[in-house]
């Protein structure tokens, strides 16, 4: 009589698949009901006629163009917040790596800013790429320093004085905006605050191009980043060009994070959580499985920021960049603690 043994390897790969399965089911089911419910509520026949394309009228119209692009755009942007974060924590090898903390979302919220605030600055359509110059610029600067300085915590500290020097450029602009131009301020507010609210498949679209470039690359990324786990020495030893594969992380973390932010804005610890819950659900630091992980994770996270945001306290909404702070804040930075207490080495590179 032969027994079955589970290999150590296999049982990460099995929670990957259970944590697939309980995604899916959240997003089904959180889904069908941020579709129904609001005002008005819509009846089951018809979201399903709706989304069939046999119905007309308001119900069908409010289905597939105000919630049905809200829904996805909230999946889309966590996705992609969830996946910036766990490559930016391996690729610099900090628990706390994240795009608010190293500067990457105060740069393309200083470019929404001038564009919000001095309407014709930029066309709608280059709006993301700008935010992604931004991001860049940034990236760059990390990119040039991480060459001379080795520690991960001196590095995140440049992070930090980078996102102070963009929220000061971002308030600079606030203070000396001219008195007829004040209209813009509201929505600028609205935009700080992180918001899906204002969402539409135009705004979809000028998401969506860049991440079918940005997401296979990060998830196809995972043996660079077991190899950066080993530390820069072992890594050069294994052939890998430590400061290239750096540099294309960064950008490829840029490319996740600067499109989201120039659509609803800056959204916090969605990016600094999802690593820390995936690991911890996975029990293992392999990137190969981590990276897919925190992007269900942070696509579940900001699904249900923004259900709670518009659901739970109707008829006033409260944005989904508030819950997140208020809600997953404490959560992400109990889990990165317990994170740096507990880091495991990669399971295989």
């Amino acid at each position: 009589m032969s027994t079955q043994t589970t290999t150590p390897r296999s049982r990460p790969s099995r929670r990957l698949l259970l944590l697939s399965g309980i995604s899916l089911a959240l997003v089904v089911l959180v889904g069908c009901w941020y579709l129904l419910k609001g005002e008005p509520a819509i009846s089951l026949s018809t979201l399903w006629q709706a989304l069939t394309g046999h119905a007309d009228g308001n119900g069908a119209y409010l289905v597939n163009h105000v919630r049905l692009p809200r829904l996805i755009l909230a999946l889309v942007a966590g996705l992609a917040l969830g996946l910036a974060g766990a490559v930016l924590q391996y690729t610099l090898k900090n628990p706390i790596a994240d795009p608010g903390i190293l500067g990457l979302s105060q740069a393309s919220a200083f470019v929404v800013a001038l564009s919000v605030l001095f309407p014709g600055f930029l066309p709608r359509l280059m709006l993301p790429v700008v935010c992604i110059v931004a991001g860049l610029a940034t990236s760059a600067i990390l990119i040039v320093l991480a060459r001379s300085i080795r520690d991960s915590v001196r590095l995140l500290l440049v992070g930090v004085v980078i996102a102070s020097l963009g929220a000061t450029l971002t308030s600079a602009t606030i203070v000396l905006l001219p008195i007829d131009r004040a209209v813009g301020l509201g929505q600028f507010f609205g935009f700080t605050a992180g918001s899906v609210a204002p969402a539409s498949w135009s705004r979809l679209g000028l998401v969506l191009p860049w991440l079918v470039v940005a997401v296979p690359a990060a998830l196809l990324s995972g043996r660079a980043l077991n190899l950066l786990q080993l530390g820069d020495d072992m890594a050069i030893g294994r052939g890998m060009r430590v400061t290239r594969a750096r540099a294309l992380l960064l950008t490829c973390a840029c490319l996740l994070v600067a499109p989201v932010v120039a659509v609803i804005g800056p959204i916090s610890f969605v990016a600094l959580l999802s690593p820390h819950v995936a690991k911890v659900v996975l029990r293992t630091s392999n990137a190969h499985l981590v990276l897919p992980a925190s992007a269900m994770v942070g696509a579940v996270v900001l699904l249900l920021a923004d259900t709670a945001g518009r659901l739970l306290f109707f008829p006033t909404e409260i944005p989904a960049g508030i819950w997140t702070i208020v809600v997953v804040g404490p959560l992400a930075v109990v889990l990165a603690r317990r994170s740096v207490r507990h880091a495991q080495p990669p399971v295989e590179v």
